[in-house]
């Protein structure tokens, strides 16, 4: 139990100065306009990801029923991510948000630095 209580201490701060270091590479990546860089037999790179969500002041009635006019009631009830993932899809394929959808639900962009093999 105690070894157990001092590996959490431990992932905690490891967590911590991950985060740390993510935000440098992140803001290192973005005013150098890289998106990856190949160090010691990985690429380190810009993962963009895309949220859904309601836009400020407006309700979740509001939200479904936009939804609904747009005719995407099938999210309507579910987690924003089934609706993340549908808008994801639209912008890979260079397509807007749905008109009915404006003002309403908002698209937001996160980047996140990943790493693979190279």
């Amino acid at each position: 139990m105690k070894e157990e209580k001092g590996l959490k201490a431990e992932l905690k701060i490891i967590g911590e100065a991950k985060s740390k270091l993510q935000e440098i590479i992140l803001k290192h990546f973005e005013k150098n306009g890289i998106q990856n860089i190949k160090q010691n037999g990985a690429t380190v790179y810009l993962k963009k990801d895309i949220w859904a969500g309601r836009e400020e002041g407006v309700t979740n009635e509001e939200a479904a029923q936009a939804l609904q006019d747009a005719g995407l009631s099938e999210y309507v009830g579910l987690a924003t991510q089934s609706l993340s993932a549908y808008l994801r899809e639209l912008v890979r394929e260079g397509e807007q948000i749905p008109e009915k959808l404006r003002g309403k639900i908002k698209i937001t962009e996160t980047f996140k630095i990943q790493s693979r093999s190279s």
